[in-house]
């Protein structure tokens, strides 16, 4: 067969496919761009993955609840302008964030559940792609829960655009605007945006209390905070074969509180602000390679948690309203910890197409951390500098990788392709005047695997997948000391990485008179899966009323479940949507649980004869169900949202106040774990040529719930809205 050299894509950068759709019309092609599709279809395409697009993220206030809903992705908020989410039953570090097909994840993320996903501004998205299980080979290091990918326009128009959208939502006391606009010559466009929330006080719906910061009439005690982003992006076109992006992403958070631990007289103030670039040329390539692209990045966090302590009584705070609004009067401690983390990263690539059934893909990507705290205190009115949450720290990933995609089959519409790689990863931490431990320094590299063969046809597209991934520590589990949000902790080097081995079937299957109908089912298999044990701190189990817990390779861990979505044809303008998720797992534990009761495959999958708990915050089996009325520029739509209900708990989920508080501050020694709940939504909308209108009702029978393991309540009923100008 006849090599061919003309279709180019990058397996970094995904977003080159994209075309938004307020900028649909009046796109300039050139040979970069036309052949971009492929990688993104292909990878997604024979994965559990879904896709929100520009209207859904114009119209939420951040990108947690604009996925909120997404099948296998459950939503957790501890904190108010922090929504964190977990894939397949895995969250922080355990999954990726990228940008463009870049790094977003810094060594200092939090394991548990962390508010970074929301600091990134929405003024520059055009397209959030999820994609379920591990990812490593491609991606590298911390996907082994999944995927989050974030697109910003790279396209350049013929004429200058503009669009503004202005929204409320009345339940979270909230308003939000969104500014953007391209301006256009032949071979440049350059964008511009800009982004705005004020949230004020969450009001929840009706029923009995569930945390002590919520009040009888709903209210949730200082939930107020702001968010502010930016953008600037250029796109330029020097040759046909040439194509030249920059992007620059910013934005700040306010004031957004942490209020599960407010019954016991203590709360958490966050601001974080962030600075997120790149320069990036894809180049068409002559005979010998399809493509080569080469993109470097800048990443810059500043990170402040402010730590406030109460007047307490009898283990309480004396008054909770006060101490939520910050009153000097009840505060008797305050601690303000404050990080700076700076990234610089590298990432290259290489794809060549030796035939139209053989092709490969390799690349290189190097990033570094370079890590700096300080921190502050007052109590009883004396003030003291102290050592922040990090020593002076860097922190260096990167990895090699080979990607081999094979149609060893093809007759007409029908394919069989294989697609395989390895990839090796590595990292390298230092840090000097570690706590306990002096200078660390420690390494670790590792081997990734990757194995799917896919059936791909006009309506039916099915697999079966192997994937490796890799979580090696990072410095937030290996050199952090000090009060973590539940417990004290101290630093350990000694730590492993984690190694996962996932194992998927699926099938996405298009019926022509009755609609789409998406499936899989998943096992991921964990090794030295990283969880905490009781420690001693200065001889101390405990320190300032936390228990003091240090990091350790626990043993093995399971996750399994399904994923299940369908939508319906037309029939009459009406169309029906359903997905559903559902997930279960656990983790071997020294300490016994006899509440462990393990599921249909514990006897199976588990791979020691030491005790096992359940998953620390597991979330519930998660359902959604619609219909939707749209004739022809209208919609109106239905749709009931819920989770059922979660028993299954770790021990240490027992200790956690966002989930077993009984009284304010105080635990329920016979936690039974979070209630199942659903709410009930309406929305309509309206397109005009150029105004989109939109109004709707969420959780029309006001009730009150809590997600599982979330410091803050659902919203109640709520009137939600937005109004879009396009120019």
């Amino acid at each position: 067969m006849i090599p061919s050299y003309k279709k180019i894509f990058f397996v970094l950068v995904l977003s080159n496919g994209y075309t938004s759709a307020l900028f649909a019309d009046e796109i300039i092609e050139d040979n970069v761009e036309t052949v971009a599709p492929k990688l993104q279809t292909n990878f997604f395409k024979t994965r559990t993955s879904a896709s929100l697009d520009e209207e859904k993220i114009e119209a939420s206030p951040s990108l947690s609840q604009a996925l909120d809903g997404t099948p296998g992705v459950g939503l957790q908020e501890t904190s108010r302008g922090g929504g964190t989410l977990f894939i397949r039953g895995l969250i922080g570090p355990e999954n990726l964030i990228l940008i463009d097909g870049l790094r977003f994840n810094q060594s200092t993320f939090r394991t548990g559940p962390n508010q970074y996903l929301d600091t990134i501004g929405l003024s520059a998205i055009t397209e959030v792609e999820t994609l379920n299980g591990p990812a490593g080979l491609l991606f590298g290091s911390n996907a082994i829960g999944g995927l989050i990918h974030l697109k910003t326009e790279s396209q350049l128009f013929r004429q200058n655009k503009a669009a503004a959208t202005l929204g409320f939502n009345s339940g979270r006391s909230s308003v939000f605007g969104l500014f953007k606009t391209a301006l256009a010559t032949e071979k440049a466009t350059l964008s511009l945006g800009l982004n705005y929330s004020r949230e004020g006080e969450l009001t929840a719906g009706e029923g009995p209390f569930l945390m002590a910061a919520l009040q009888e009439d709903g209210r949730f005690l200082g939930s107020s905070f702001e968010r502010l982003g930016w953008s600037l992006g250029l796109n330029s076109r020097p040759t046909k074969n040439l194509r030249l992006n920059a992007r620059y992403l910013g934005s700040t958070i306010s004031d957004a509180p942490r209020l599960d631990r407010i019954g016991a007289g203590r709360l958490r103030i966050a601001n974080n602000e962030d600075h997120f670039g790149y320069l990036k040329a894809i180049l068409a390539g002559p005979k010998f390679f399809d493509s080569a692209t080469v993109a470097v990045m800048f990443h810059r966090t500043k990170e402040s948690q402010k730590k406030i302590r109460c007047k307490k009584i009898a283990g309480h705070a004396r008054d909770i309203a006060a101490c939520a609004s910050s009153d000097f009067r009840e505060i008797t401690r305050t601690q303000e910890n404050r990080d700076r983390v700076t990234t610089l990263g590298l990432s290259t690539s290489l794809r060549s197409e030796f035939s139209s059934s053989l092709s490969l893909t390799s690349g290189l990507d190097i990033y570094r951390d370079e890590v700096a705290s300080e921190a502050e205190e007052t109590k009883n009115g004396v003030f003291k500098i102290k050592d922040g949450n990090f020593p002076d720290a860097s922190y260096n990933t990167g990895g090699l990788f080979a990607l081999i995609s094979w149609e060893f089959y093809s007759n007409l519409d029908e394919v069989l392709e294989l697609q395989g790689g390895v990839r090796a990863d590595w990292v390298n931490a230092n840090a000097k005047n570690v706590e306990g431990l002096g200078e660390v320094d420690y390494s670790h590299i590792a081997p990734v695997g990757s194995l799917n063969l896919s059936y791909l046809s006009e309506d039916l597209t099915s697999w079966l997948g192997w994937h490796q991934g890799f979580r090696p520590p990072n410095l937030a589990e290996t050199i952090q000391l000090g009060d973590t949000g539940n417990f004290f902790e101290i630093p350990n080097d000694a730590l492993s990485p984690e190694r996962s081995n996932s194992f998927e079937i699926g099938a996405k299957y298009r019926l022509e008179k009755v609609g789409n109908l998406n499936g899989s089912l998943f096992l991921n298999l964990i090794n030295n899966k990283i969880t905490r044990e009781a420690s001693t701190f200065q001889g101390a189990d405990v320190v300032d009323e936390k228990e003091v817990r240090r990091r350790v390779n626990e043993g093995d861990a399971y996750y399994y479940g399904w994923e299940a979505s369908y939508s319906s044809r037309p029939i009459a303008h009406f169309s029906l949507n359903a997905s559903a998720s559902f997930i279960e797992g656990a983790v071997s534990s020294k300490n016994e649980d006899s509440d462990f009761d393990g599921g249909i495959l514990h006897d199976l999958l588990a791979t020691s004869d030491q005790n096992y708990q359940h998953a620390r915050r597991l979330p519930p089996l998660s359902y959604k169900v619609g219909v939707e009325y749209k004739p022809s520029t209208f919609r109106i739509a239905f749709w009931i949202a819920g989770n059922g209900a979660q028993r299954n708990l770790s021990l240490d989920d027992r200790k956690d106040l966002r989930i077993c508080e009984i009284t304010p501050g105080q635990l329920n020694k016979n936690c039974q774990g979070s209630d199942g709940w659903a709410t009930f939504n309406l929305s309509a909308a309206t397109h005009f040529e150029k105004l989109d209108l939109g109004l709707g009702i969420e959780n029309i029978f006001d009730e009150r719930y809590r997600r599982h393991g979330s410091g803050v309540p659902g919203v109640g009923r709520t009137i939600f809205g937005h109004i879009k100008l396009s120019i």
